[in-house]
């Protein structure tokens, strides 16, 4: 680096007292940025929101087409997709996917049931999807994830737990 540009850098004497006296005295007023600070998404699209994914949430096992949601929200297909996307940073097959695995997570944990049944019982459509999305999602398949805690919550050195 040329060494104009290394001087230039530095703050001079008179800049650092500045710097200094305004961060000492009026360091709040000073440092503040002059726009203000907004919140995400407006209070009434954060309603939105939060009303499409509690539908969702109540839902997820049923198939739920995206052109149905819209019109019970009273938007068109594409704007929920966008505004959905928007807002949560996924789309909403990704978004229910998510939610579909989590709940298929629990009940391979909880239960004695079929990896195929619960698979449908979620929601998804076909066994090669799930496992696919499954996978995705959580990093191992649903056969992996109940032997893995089967071998995890198994008893150790002879010890039974109730």
């Amino acid at each position: 680096m040329p060494a104009a540009l290394d001087r230039a850098a530095l703050p001079s004497s008179r800049r650092r007292h500045d710097i200094h006296r305004a961060t000492s005295s009026d360091a709040l007023s000073v440092l503040r940025p002059s726009v203000e600070i907004r919140p995400i998404c407006h209070p009434v699209d954060q309603q939105r929101i939060d009303a499409i994914c509690h539908y969702l949430h109540e839902r997820f096992q049923k198939q739920i087409r995206a052109s149905e949601l819209a019109k019970k929200f009273n938007m068109n297909q594409a704007s929920l997709c966008r505004f959905f996307r928007r807002a949560t940073g996924r789309t909403m097959t990704e978004y229910l996917n998510e939610l579909r695995v989590a709940a298929a997570a629990q009940l391979l944990i909880a239960t004695d049931d079929s990896v195929l049944d619960i698979c449908f019982r979620v929601g998804f459509g076909n066994y090669s999807n799930f496992s696919r999305q499954f996978k995705r999602i959580k990093g191992f398949g649903p056969r992996e994830l109940r032997r893995n805690f089967a071998q995890d919550s198994s008893p150790k050195n002879g010890t039974t737990y109730y």
